[in-house]
């Protein structure tokens, strides 16, 4: 008797790996519970920042899926995504577009005490100039691989010091 390749994890989650609409996600986490298992910590690889500072008035649930997040990009729930259009607004991983910038500190207090230890792309974008260097040392974990940060506090001046002040830090 031949195995039904969708029924083996190894190639499930390679072939999950590879979907990158949230949508598609989603549709696919509802299959069956297997599905579900996998498709999880693909969804949560990327979420929408906002979708995990809602989160925060269950902490251990929020650090859950934090534990899950390989990239974080506070700029990314501030564009639209076409691919999102599709999903219902009652999903609780898709997020709606966000017009209003004090949204980055507010998603900031509620991440301020989360660990994210397979983190490996960190992407601000500092409208508010809520952003200091203290707030920029919980996304320094060892697994970092790109961290990228436009405008903000920092002047060309001052971008220095923090480059190397991050240096140390790693």
């Amino acid at each position: 008797m031949t195995a039904n390749p969708l029924e083996i994890p190894e190639l499930l989650a390679a072939i999950l790996a590879q979907v990158s609409s949230p949508a598609s996600l989603l549709a696919c986490a509802l299959v069956n519970k297997l599905w579900l298992k996998l498709a999880i910590p693909v969804l949560w690889a990327k979420p929408p920042v906002s979708r995990l500072a809602d989160l925060s008035n269950n902490p251990d649930l929020q650090q859950h899926y934090a534990n899950m997040v390989r990239v974080l990009d506070f700029d990314d729930d501030y564009s639209s995504d076409d691919d999102c259009d599709s999903v219902s607004q009652s999903s609780s991983i898709i997020d709606e577009d966000y017009s209003d910038p004090d949204d980055h500190a507010v998603n900031q207090r509620n991440l301020c005490s989360l660990k994210f230890p397979r983190l490996t792309e960190v992407i601000f974008n500092n409208p508010t100039g809520f952003w200091d260097e203290q707030h920029l040392w919980q996304y320094l974990q060892p697994s970092l691989r790109r961290f990228a940060f436009y405008g903000g506090i920092y002047s060309y001046n001052n971008r220095s010091n923090l480059t190397n002040n991050i240096l140390e830090r790693l």
